[in-house]
């Protein structure tokens, strides 16, 4: 239609004799405006008719309803008839209201902007289809007078459909043309209606909040979840746990003569009640024949240790044990002896059945020390062994743990992996009656306390744990006791206390700068290594360095020297560490210099290793035990050289402490340094901190508090026990989680002052969300679109901060967290926005979600 009016315009300007046509053309547009003017007052009275209907209807008794058959046919008829007054309202009205057609109507989603009157009665149709598409309303064909009765006789249901749907767009259009057609009644209903939206638009904010926390919280615990068991619904099998006969020998023997035989034993201490008597030999144990040959014939151990003697008879009473050694005093060999007798009482292991023994254990290097240990005796037995650590492919372990094993050596976090797998069904820890934590105060200070808690929820209650490490603080001996029953504590030789076999020698510097300290720590290395390799060619060297890069440079340097080395580091892959001590470990390989971090520390037990160098002073004391506890093992004799600087002084009182603890001989030096320190810290000057600085567990508690905010916020502002005032549901500063707020904001944005500034702003916070999320929304791509379709500016504000790390509390947004700035010139555009970044984080969730559920299962089906 549109074309043929432009050309018989074109005709008007160029045949002035054609005006009979152009007279007829302008009053068929004249026609046609008056067609849509009429037609939208026409719905608009209709509309209002109904609003008051039903408005009348609320304030009476409803009536009871028709008939379902009687309802259909009326509507129908009631709907044709409308249509009909409506044909024949517009023609009346049309005739009588001709002149006005000069009545300025702009277009519906911007009133401001008029076009100019030459072109008035074009514009109009135009922009008519212009807004009917960009809004994408339902499109309503208007009914024609030639082609109404055909339609309406043919399709009755398309009629009626399209109706509903015309009625529908005049009440969304009714608000927007209110400055073109004033009316009282229409005002009435504009005042009516923002009350409702807003309270829709506050319950709506509020539900895709909590949305959006449920959502996080089940990520969170996705695949990492493991399975409720009720312990008392199951039906477990009983099980022995006593083993121990007390001998004739040691029956006879009264409480003194015991008191005696510990004191000689590196003075045994014990605690507890029942206490069985140490050991003399192992005979006293009663061990079968395939356990005692390989202790007289394969490892040629004469006698048991001092750590042994004890607790070897206590857990093999059954009893619960926490034994406290120094290093090399045998204590893997303490709770394997008993494991191998428990699990061969029992019954044989049947289809996806778990492992009845399970060592955790804080590294994969020494996790792969026992498994070698534990490998002695099961050679001639049918017990399987399975070693579970990260860095490692866990199709291998899984593949192993189907098969059926009876020990299982694990760190924490691979356990909890394989137990949570394929939905609980790869392994399970129903059968697991042995429990070992090897090492333990190092588990519970890397924060490994969540990961051990969990996995002792899935085994049964009546089972028997052992705890065992070279040291002990109080607070992780009050979480231990927590998992235990009545332990017996057996420390042997004091806590933190090198062995009595390790020759210890600290060598002062007294350099004034870093770099002349590090050339003679070099030099002092490469005069120490030249001599000992003279006298001991076939020993091994292990060299200790505070960080990964130094271990680096120093092998480099050590191999231009002529010494060959290898490192050993977190840095490093799980192949290339498994590399390391294998070639370090093998007499044949060439390697005899190991440089290592503290990683090296725990658990490696390499034989002929006869010297340990501390070429950077270890940060406390249990640190400095574990690491020279590396030599002079099983009683062989050892030597440990520290390297410090006489400014290092908190290092040098550490060293000064644990050379007296062990008897050995101390330069006057290092002990008028270690006093001086220890003046600074009485007055205060100083602050001297024991044991390991890891914050495990003081993380932990914060990610607790986080959580525990998170819940509240997920059901409601909860009273706070101590101050008894409401929380603020969502704020940032009470839990470590920022959920998004969609807040429109109406004024000028303080980050974008200026002459351009819009009258409608946003702040939605992304930080917390994760990475994949935030990459969904951001995304150039993702990001242009809901500019385009919201036609709004959105700018990304604030900067990131990592979970549990706060933003600082000022009023400059540049430090805020990570958030997205929306600013548009309504606040219906700011919304639409909103409401479309709202669909982009449902959908990087639902696809992160369905990521997580993807990873576990792998390849293997059950």
């Amino acid at each position: 239609m549109y074309k043929s009016m432009s050309i018989d315009n074109k005709s008007i300007t160029s045949t002035p004799s054609n005006q009979d046509g152009t007279s007829n053309t302008n009053k068929d547009s004249e026609l046609s405006k008056e067609e849509k003017l009429r037609k939208r007052r026409e719905q608009l009275e209709l509309w209002r008719q109904k609003k008051q209907q039903e408005k009348s209807q609320t304030n009476t008794p409803t009536p009871t309803p028709p008939e379902s058959s009687v309802a259909t046919d009326d509507k129908k008829k009631s709907r044709q008839q409308r249509i009909e007054e409506w044909k024949k309202q517009r023609l009346v009205k049309e005739q009588a209201n001709k002149p006005k057609t000069s009545i300025t109507i702009g277009k519906r989603h911007n009133n401001s902007v008029k076009k100019p009157a030459l072109k008035r009665s074009l514009d109009f149709g135009i922009d008519d289809d212009e807004d009917s598409s960009d809004v994408k309303k339902p499109v309503f064909k208007k009914p024609s007078l030639e082609k109404q009765i055909e339609n309406n006789q043919a399709n009755h249901d398309e009629d009626e459909d399209e109706l509903d749907a015309y009625l529908a767009s005049i009440t969304e259009t009714d608000s927007k043309s209110s400055s073109v057609i004033p009316d009282s009644s229409k005002e009435e209903v504009e005042d009516d209606e923002p009350d409702e939206d807003e309270n829709e638009e506050v319950d709506e904010n509020a539900r895709f909040q909590n949305l959006i926390s449920s959502k996080l919280t089940k990520l969170q615990k996705k695949g990492k979840e493991l399975q409720t068991i009720d312990h008392a619904q199951e039906n477990y099998e009983p099980i022995r746990k006593k083993f121990y006969q007390e001998p004739f020998e040691l029956s006879q023997l009264s409480d003194e003569g015991v008191e005696i035989i510990r004191q000689d034993m590196d003075n045994i201490k014990v605690h507890g009640i029942n206490i069985p008597r140490p050991i003399l030999k192992w005979a006293h144990l009663s061990l079968p024949v395939n356990l005692s040959s390989v202790i007289n014939d394969k490892l040629k151990f004469p006698k048991p240790s001092s750590i042994q003697s004890q607790a070897l008879p206590t857990i093999l009473s059954g009893r619960d044990v926490i034994g406290i050694a120094k290093t090399g005093s045998g204590k893997t060999l303490s709770y394997v002896l008993p494991m191998i007798r428990h699990i061969q009482d029992q019954r044989s292991l049947k289809e996806n059945e778990g492992p009845i023994g399970l060592i955790l254990s804080p590294t994969r290097e020494l996790a792969l020390q026992i498994q070698k240990e534990i490998l002695n005796f099961t050679k001639n037995t049918n017990l399987r062994v399975c070693c579970c650590y990260g860095g490692s492919s866990i199709k291998t372990q899984i593949s192993e743990l189907k098969k059926g094993v009876e020990i299982v050596v694990a760190t924490p976090g691979r356990m909890i992996d394989l137990l949570a797998a394929n939905s609980g069904r790869v392994t399970n820890l129903k059968r697991a009656t042995y429990i070992v934590l090897d090492e333990a105060d190092r588990m519970f200070d890397l924060g490994f306390e969540p990961q051990v808690t969990k996995i002792f929820t899935q085994i049964r209650p009546d089972r028997q744990t052992v705890l065992f490490s070279a040291t002990f603080p109080k607070k992780m001996e009050v979480l231990a006791k927590k998992i235990l029953v009545n332990p017996v504590i057996v420390i042997v030789g004091g806590i933190s206390v090198v062995a009595s076999e390790i020759k210890q020698e600290v060598i002062l510097f007294n350099a004034e700068d870093t770099d002349t300290f590090i050339e003679k720590r070099i030099e002092k290395l490469h005069e120490v290594l030249t001599d000992f390799q003279i006298f001991n060619p076939q020993a091994k060297i292990l060299i200790f360095v505070e960080k990964q890069n130094d271990a680096d440079e120093l092998v480099a340097s050590l191999l231009t020297s002529g010494f060959p080395s290898i490192t050993l580091h977190g840095g490093k892959e799980q192949m290339d560490r498994k590399y390391a001590i294998k070639e370090f470990s093998n007499s044949e390989s060439g390697i005899n210099i190991l440089v290592a971090t503290s990683i090296a520390a725990r658990g490696l037990d390499v034989k002929s290793l006869g010297l340990v160098i501390n070429f950077d002073p270890p940060n406390h004391m249990e640190d400095y035990v574990h690491r020279v506890g590396r030599t002079g093992r099983a009683g062989a004799k050892g030597h440990a050289i520290t390297f410090v600087n006489s400014d290092q002084e908190k290092e040098i009182s550490n060293l000064v402490k644990a050379l007296r603890l062990s008897h050995s001989d101390i330069d006057p030096e290092l002990e008028q340094i270690a006093d001086k320190f220890t003046n600074k810290v009485k007055s205060g000057k100083e602050k001297f901190s024991s044991g390991f600085g890891g914050k495990g567990l003081d993380n932990l508690q914060e990610i607790r508090e986080a959580k525990k905010n998170l819940e509240k916020q997920r059901f409601g502002g909860e009273q706070d026990e101590k101050t008894g005032t409401p929380q603020k549901e969502l704020s940032p500063t009470s839990s470590g989680i920022s959920l998004p707020d969609f807040e429109i904001i109406e004024g000028n944005t303080p980050e974008t002052s200026g002459p351009d500034t819009c009258k409608f702003y946003c702040r939605v916070v992304i930080n917390d969300l994760p990475q994949e999320v935030r990459w969904n929304i951001v995304q150039r791509e993702n990001l242009s679109k809901i500019i385009d379709q919201s036609r709004t500016s959105i700018t990304t504000r604030g900067q990131y901060y990592a979970p549990g790390v706060k933003a600082p509390e000022t009023s400059n947004t540049g430090t805020s967290k990570l958030y997205l700035l929306i600013e548009g010139l309504t606040s219906q555009s700011v919304a639409e926005a909103n409401e479309l970044i709202k669909q982009r984080m449902i959908e990087g969730l639902e696809k992160l979600n369905h990521k997580v559920n993807l990873q576990p299962t792998g390849r293997y089906v059950v």
